[in-house]
């Protein structure tokens, strides 16, 4: 690993993969075939063979194997991360990223990050939701071993809306951990899409340099 500088991208250290794209780009003419690659195999889809992308790329397999695990590490990182496309440049600048192979990569990043809003927004549809909430306050007054016992208990129907029923007892306890649980998670959930960036793809780099060329679509698999 000699000769190839540690560096960190979002306050993580960057792979040695990775670092090693970081020098072969210059070499390169084009990033455009990887990054059709790299897309198409984060979404599950066919992929162009790797002897297919030697040629067009005019590089060995080592090579070729080194670009492909690195490039596929940024476009990852950067997928996850809440800064928009301007600040995430900054930060692959700052890595000595090729100039021209930028915003390509970013725009990318912005087709992955909307297919996980999309897949997740589909997941949460297709669970069922809360339709209806009854309640009942019942207090046992005595028992066969107390005379005067004055204990609350609720009793609960859920109905949700797959038009499951749901029905149970909450004590007093458990029904002030219940409200303390679900406050709770409201909360978090609202930290949460704080957090989210908002997806913009009518301009998904608006404020970078465009590039000549841009990667379009992931590649249809040639038999």
């Amino acid at each position: 690993m000699s000769g190839v500088r540690t560096i960190y991208f979002l306050g993580i250290e960057v792979p040695y993969e990775a670092r090693l794209s970081l020098r072969a780009m210059p070499t390169l003419e084009s990033l455009d075939p990887l990054l059709k690659a790299i897309f198409a195999y984060m979404e599950g889809s066919d992929v162009d063979s790797s002897r297919k992308l030697q040629k067009s790329m005019s590089l060995d397999s080592t090579t070729l194997s080194a670009l492909f695990t690195g490039v596929h590490w940024f476009v990852r990182m950067c997928s996850r991360s809440s800064l928009k496309a301007k600040a995430l440049a900054a930060e692959l600048a700052d890595c000595k990223m090729h100039e021209p192979f930028i915003v390509p990569l970013l725009q990318v990043v912005e087709h992955v990050r909307a297919r996980q809003v999309a897949g997740e927004a589909t997941v949460v549809s297709s669970l069922p939701t809360l339709s209806a909430l009854r309640w009942r306050l019942d207090v046992t007054i005595s028992t066969s071993a107390l005379h005067r016992v004055l204990r609350p208990a609720l009793t609960m129907q859920a109905t949700l809306s797959d038009g499951s029923t749901y029905a149970f007892h909450v004590s007093k306890q458990r029904f002030n951990e219940l409200r303390y649980t679900a406050a709770k998670l409201l909360k978090d959930m609202q930290t949460v899409e704080a957090r989210v960036p908002t997806i913009d793809l009518s301009e998904p780099v608006a404020k970078l340099k465009p590039a000549k060329t841009a990667p379009a679509g992931m590649l249809k698999a040639k038999q």
